[in-house]
Order: structure tokens, then C-alpha cells, then sequence
């Protein structure tokens, strides 16, 4: 805790030694006892917790704040389409809806398949491979951009 006596012995000392014109407001408030100059920094810094805390609830709660969602996701041994559900926030479903760029990859060898097509719809990301992976299944790993796909007029994507 400081000693804010002493401290507003220092600005007086100063201002004593040379005086500023006009003078400060902080010093016109002091002069006539403060009106919540002293307490109220007080009251704010200990409401400030709170008033963080109210916006994080209220403005950001149940929203999805993550634009890349990641995962790996392993295929049975007679599997060829796997859907997943991504992990995103209640509020945020209904602003997903639309395309959404996928990318997915083997994780160490292909057993059987050598393509992995990936679609996104809302919270669903479906996987499918073009053989069934047979043995011990295949392992994918994929990532999701949840930022809608921009078209750019001209170039044709696959």
C-alpha cells in the first residue's frame, strides 16, 4: 500500500518550487476534497474483476473463437465414409452453414486407400475413402477452416 500522503507532499513540494498555471484538474479536485478522486480509483479496480468477467459471459459465451479446428480420426478395417462432429460452439453452429475448406491426411502408411475426400456441412465433417483400409484401419488426420471458402472469380477449385 503507498504512502499517498507522502506522495501528495512530493507534488506540492514541486508545485511549490514551480508552479504550473493552469493547474492540474487532479489538483483543483484535490482541493476541494477530491469527489472521488481517491475512492473512486478504488471502487473501479476492485468492480473491474467483475465487469471482465460479466463480458466474457455475456458477449463471448457459447461462441466459437478458434478458426482452425484440428483431429485424428481412425478408420475401422471395413469403414470407407466416417462423419465426425466438430467440437464447436452452441451459438456458432448456425453461422457455420455453407462450405468450409477440409484438408485431411494419412497419418504413417495407407493400408488400402490412397484418396481422402473431405466435405463440411455445419458441424459435421465427413470423411471418405476411395477402398476400405482393410487390417488395422487407417488413421486420418484433418483440419477444418471455419472460415467460409472464398470464391474468386476465375479459378475453378476441385
Amino acid at each position: 500500500m503507498a504512502d499517498t500522503e507522502g506522495v501528495e507532499s512530493i507534488f506540492d513540494t514541486i508545485h511549490a518550487a514551480a508552479p504550473i498555471d493552469p493547474p492540474p484538474l487532479v489538483w483543483k479536485l484535490r482541493e476541494v476534497k477530491r469527489f472521488g478522486v481517491k475512492t473512486g480509483a478504488g471502487i473501479w479496480s476492485y468492480l473491474a474483476p467483475i465487469g471482465n468477467g460479466a463480458t466474457v459471459y455475456f458477449f463471448l459465451n457459447k461462441k466459437q473463437h478458434e478458426r482452425f479446428l484440428t483431429g485424428v480420426t481412425t478408420f475401422k478395417a471395413t469403414e470407407t465414409e466416417l462423419v465426425v462432429t466438430l467440437p464447436i460452439a452452441t451459438k456458432s453452429i448456425d453461422a457455420l452453414k455453407g462450405a468450409h475448406s477440409a484438408i485431411a491426411t494419412f497419418v504413417g502408411a495407407s493400408l488400402a486407400s490412397n484418396v481422402i475426400e473431405t466435405s463440411v456441412s455445419g458441424d459435421k465433417l465427413t470423411l471418405k475413402l476411395d477402398a476400405a483400409p482393410g487390417g488395422a484401419g487407417n488413421t486420418v488426420a484433418w483440419i477444418v477452416d471455419l472460415q467460409p471458402e472464398n470464391k474468386i472469380e476465375g479459378v475453378k477449385t476441385a
